[in-house]
């Protein structure tokens, strides 16, 4: 089962080190955040549980 968090909407994150670098057709990252003012219901849902991040977008900056 899958949950998401909607940054946009639901929650809020701060991003304290990202980084990101391309080696050749690798691209190795680290992020180092927190993610807060997360709805109750999808605290409870998680509660327990091991988590796994599933998606991560990377946008080009202009």
């Amino acid at each position: 089962m899958g949950i998401t968090i909607n940054v946009a909407d639901d929650a809020n994150v701060e991003l304290d080190d990202v980084d990101i670098t391309i080696y050749g057709d690798s691209i190795a990252f680290s992020v180092d955040g927190e993610i807060t003012d997360v709805p109750s219901d999808v605290l409870n849902e998680f509660a327990g549980n091991k988590l796994t991040p599933v998606e991560i977008t990377f946008e080009r900056n202009s």
